[in-house]
């Protein structure tokens, strides 16, 4: 038995031997493979962010952004509020900004949430202080995705309005992502 070893020892030096030089020249050459994880810092696999959502057990934060007859607006995270009441299929998606109360958008549509784009509620009002109100001209909103088991949105927004003095506000490439109804 302990020939055998032997024997089995050398063959397999012998054979390294031969192989080992062609073995470290292909390894050294090739990058080694990475596979996608949920800390790769990219956002793939069926990831809905960067290493958050699908399956990775972290939740994507949720987001609002759009410009303002050009000039961005960010929701603050914690500013976001989402209600859906199914019994008259309505959403609501009001966004504020860090640390105050305006400028607030808040979008509101009356349908079922199916992937799509469809008319935003004339309810739809941007305010930009206490003091703005607002009539609703028209507008959109897109579903790009709805995770029903999550219960998550993800799209895009679009609508004017104007105040009384008559200055028109453009609400434009407004997004949403992440948002828990």
């Amino acid at each position: 038995m302990m020939k055998t070893k032997i024997s089995l020892l050398k063959s397999v030096t012998v054979l390294c031997g031969a192989l080992l030089p062609f073995l470290f020249y292909t390894c050294s050459k090739d990058e080694p493979k990475q596979y996608p994880t949920c800390w790769d810092n990219i956002k793939n696999q069926n990831e809905t962010g960067v290493d958050c959502g699908g399956i990775c057990p972290f939740t994507c934060p949720s987001k609002m952004t759009a410009k303002i007859n050009g000039v961005q607006w960010t929701a603050d995270t914690t500013n976001i509020d989402v209600s859906y009441t199914s019994a008259s299929k309505t959403l609501s998606i009001t966004g504020r900004t860090a640390n105050t109360f305006y400028p607030t958008i808040t979008l509101v549509y009356v349908g079922n949430l199916t992937p799509g784009t469809y008319a935003l509620n004339a309810s739809t009002t941007y305010a930009k202080d206490i003091s703005s109100f607002v009539t609703f001209d028209s507008g959109t909103i897109t579903f790009n995705t709805i995770d029903t088991h999550d219960r998550l949105l993800n799209g895009s927004f679009a609508f004017t309005c104007h105040d009384s003095g008559g200055t028109i506000y453009t609400i434009s490439e407004g997004i949403f992502e992440d948002l828990e109804y």
